[in-house]
């Protein structure tokens, strides 16, 4: 009888190890840094097509989208339909943070578009990258509309035009 007791606590206790050990290697597994457009789906962000900024749902689409990883603060500007995003870098990725912030616009440009295409009350967003070159990059719903408003009626209805706007570089208004 004392035998069957002392097996059942043996086993016990392996399957507690066990556990422990599988929680302690998810806890320590790196979530990857988006880091383009592409690798983003279509479906994670129907759900947020016709979002107002009452909503609060910036913050959910920027973790959807390239330098998700990054992101320290996205607030609304008071009084305004305009929204502020900063990113930070992390402890011990300066040299993939520089790395991924080699082309600002190109990843913001885009970023940029996904948002004004989401959310529908949305007027301008201000995008500052810290510890790289300190600037801002400012883009209004008018001026991404003008350079990139032909794949943004259409971006979420279809394959081809997401995969047009993902292969897009820097675009320039006219």
């Amino acid at each position: 009888m004392w035998e069957v007791y002392y097996m059942r606590k043996k086993i016990s206790i392996a399957i507690l190890l066990c556990l422990l050990m599988i929680t302690v290697t998810g806890c320590g597994t790196k979530k990857d840094n988006v880091l383009s457009t592409s690798e983003v789906k279509i479906e994670s962000l129907k759900k947020y097509e016709n979002s107002k900024l009452a909503d609060n749902k910036a913050y959910d689409i920027l973790k959807k989208l390239p330098g998700e990883l990054y992101i320290d603060k996205v607030q609304r500007v008071k009084d305004s339909n305009d929204i502020e995003v900063e990113y930070a870098i992390r402890a011990n990725d300066k040299d993939e943070y520089a790395n991924f912030w080699e082309n600002p616009q190109n990843v913001l440009q885009k970023n940029s578009a996904i948002l004004f295409t989401l959310i529908d009350d949305l007027d301008n967003i201000s995008f500052k990258v810290g510890d790289i070159d300190k600037k801002s990059y400012n883009y209004s719903r008018t001026y991404i509309e003008s350079v990139l408003g032909q794949y943004m009626d259409k971006m979420l209805e279809d394959e081809e035009t997401w995969n047009k706007f993902n292969e897009l570089k820097v675009m320039v208004a006219k």
